[in-house]
């Protein structure tokens, strides 16, 4: 999908709100001071290379230091990324991903966030962040390794549920 130069003009100034604690924008629009006051970000996911002291003064921030390139493995980056979002938001803060475009480092991010706690897959995530900031477009290493995670994921799941005893089973045995 392309975008004409206002639109794009628009998402490199502002972050986009993809759930009610969540959005994802660019190094751009991190230095803009409508995100603590408007927004109300607590929280901060870096996904560049380059690290951002000063935000450090206003939230609480993770570095997920990633390239976009197809060839970054971005899975470790997802597991602490998930978790801190996750921490953030059991607390009620709000958080912005981003990374230099917000468009394939911070998507992803994103994505797997929605992936872990909706349980759903990696093309139902994409649906739900598209329709809020549709200019998102994860290269296609990162698209490969976030379905592969999002499967993985799911068959750890369904095993750790045949593997638990089912408490009617438990009771029996007890007698």
């Amino acid at each position: 999908m392309f975008c004409s130069r206002e639109e794009t003009a628009y998402f490199v100034e502002h972050a986009s709100k993809i759930t009610e604690n969540i959005y994802i924008g660019t190094s751009s629009a991190v230095q803009r001071t409508y995100l603590k006051c408007q927004l109300g970000i607590s929280h901060v996911v870096n996904c560049t290379m380059t690290p951002n002291p000063m935000l450090r003064d206003h939230f609480e921030v993770l570095h997920a230091k990633m390239q976009d390139e197809p060839y970054q493995d971005i899975v470790p980056q997802i597991l602490r990324v998930v978790g801190f979002i996750r921490r953030a938001v059991i607390r009620k803060g709000k958080v912005l991903v981003y990374s230099d475009r917000g468009v394939s480092r911070s998507a992803a991010m994103v994505l797997a966030f929605l992936m872990d706690t909706r349980d759903i897959s990696y093309f139902e995530a994409c649906i739900l962040v598209k329709e809020r900031r549709y200019i998102i477009q994860p290269n296609r290493g990162f698209v490969r390794q976030l379905a592969r995670w999002g499967e993985n994921r799911k068959a750890l799941r369904n095993l750790t549920k045949v593997t638990q005893p089912d408490p009617a089973m438990r009771a029996c045995v007890r007698l």
